[in-house]
């Protein structure tokens, strides 16, 4: 995204789990309402679940809640998911519901 897009990181958005990688940590995320990033979608990297877990991870289909942060990098900026938990803002334990 350009470095001049706008981004408020207290919204908590809703989405859906579109792959997540368990082996390598990272996935991205459809966001219910479309219009908020550039492709409707986010990545999500293991550190940013809220979970109590011992190696969190996302399971394909889940309904999650977010926020959305805006990284800066070499190639321009990007927006990621941040603060990932179950909807209502509850921590994930994919593990306790398995």
């Amino acid at each position: 995204v350009p470095s001049s897009f706008q981004l408020d990181e207290t919204v908590r958005h809703l989405g859906t789990v579109a792959f997540f990688d368990k082996r390598r940590g990272y996935g991205f995320i459809s966001l219910s309402k479309t219009g908020v990033v550039p492709g409707d979608k986010v990545m999500v990297h293991w550190s940013e679940i809220q979970s109590k877990d011992k190696w969190p991870y996302l399971a394909n289909g889940l309904e999650v809640e977010c926020s959305l942060i805006k990284v800066a990098g070499t190639a321009g900026a990007t927006i990621k998911a941040a603060k990932v938990t179950k909807p209502g803002n509850q921590p994930l334990c994919i593990d306790e519901e398995q």
